[in-house]
């Protein structure tokens, strides 16, 4: 799942729609108990986080869940997301969490790697 905060995509278990113990889920109380706007993708768990955030904002596509951002948090290993480069260019300010280091190295964005 990317997520994106917009003062900000969505994330599920790899492979799968499953969000018990999503670790995306922790990360979106977190920011909303910071007023963070969360904007939220996922090519396939949307439906099932719709549930435990009905208040966030659902990204049809990651490019578009960056638009404006001021940060990415990227939580699930997608090749979709693996694949982004140019869209960060759409972001406020280019910041990139990246959780699962599947994001390339590229000018002009601020990149902080972790694992989980």
């Amino acid at each position: 799942m990317a997520i994106a905060s917009q003062s900000s995509g969505s994330c599920s278990n790899p492979g799968t729609d499953d969000v018990r113990n999503f670790r995306a889920i922790s990360l979106v109380r977190a920011l909303q108990a910071h007023d963070v706007r969360v904007v939220a993708y996922d090519p396939v768990v949307t439906e099932n986080m719709r549930p435990h955030f009905p208040d966030i904002e659902y990204a049809d596509n990651a490019a578009a869940a960056l638009e404006d951002a001021r940060a990415a948090f990227v939580v699930t290993d997608w090749d979709e997301f693996a694949a982004l480069n140019t869209a960060f260019d759409a972001m406020a300010t280019p910041l990139v969490v990246d959780g699962r280091r599947i994001i390339q190295r590229r000018d002009g964005t601020t990149r902080k790697d972790f694992t989980w």
